[in-house]
């Protein structure tokens, strides 16, 4: 659910809404339009900073990748929609076996 309403909120973000990727830059105050995809560096600083505020250790990104996929796997998202979701090929891929 919170990414249908993260991809909802993307809709207000100009250069947003046609873009491939999961994560995009919001408007800057440099007058940036936003839109562009968040570079790995990014990413993995909004990571550590919030798993920090967690008082969480050693989470990066790939962390999460899994944990969406369980996650959705676990609310029985549709196999297509999540192997979609995830960007996976094979449908044997670990996420869409149970008990991973």
């Amino acid at each position: 659910m919170l990414y249908a309403d993260w991809m909802r909120e993307r809709l207000t973000i100009p250069r947003g809404q046609g873009g491939i990727w999961a994560f995009v830059s919001f408007p800057g105050p440099t007058g940036d339009p936003g839109g562009q995809a968040l570079g790995t560096r990014r990413v993995q600083d909004l990571i550590a900073d919030l798993a920090e505020e967690a008082q969480i250790r050693h989470v990066h990104p790939h962390m999460v990748r899994h944990l969406v996929g369980e996650t959705a796997a676990e609310l029985d998202i549709a196999r297509d929609v999540l192997q979609r979701l995830l960007g996976h090929d094979d449908p044997n891929s670990e996420h869409f076996q149970r008990g991973h």
